[in-house]
């Protein structure tokens, strides 16, 4: 069980714009595990996670991977990608990971977002 944390829900708010990557990952309340806290009282911050895992992704989920532990994809049950009006376009992390990618390409395809397969960077 190390470097698992359990959570009921992940929301990820992955933009980009023409110079830099945007990435916020919220993780629920319900994560009040110990190991969980220390976690990010090591990174400091839930941004210090972020921007790890926004410089690092990529499209068979091996980032999260290395966050989270190899279990990541029991983790992710719903992803919610937000438009937001100061980033000129949106796009989806290609995230391989089970029910996460098809939560992903349902909220694309409501909103019409566009999909690239490599946001590494």
């Amino acid at each position: 069980m190390k470097n698992i944390i359990p959570v009921a829900v992940v929301k990820i708010l992955y933009a980009i714009d023409s110079m830099n990557y945007k990435i916020r990952l919220k993780i629920s309340n319900d994560a009040k595990d110990p190991d969980v806290l220390k976690m990010m009282a090591e990174k400091e911050t839930r941004m210090d996670i972020c921007t790890q895992l926004a410089r690092n992704v990529n499209s068979d989920g091996e980032a999260l991977d290395k966050l989270f532990g190899n279990k990541s994809s029991t983790l992710l049950t719903d992803i919610e990608i937000i438009q937001n009006p100061n980033v000129k376009r949106i796009t989806l992390l290609g995230l391989s990971l089970s029910g996460a990618k098809m939560v992903a390409e349902n909220a694309k395809a409501k909103m019409g977002l566009c999909e690239r397969d490599d946001v590494t960077r």
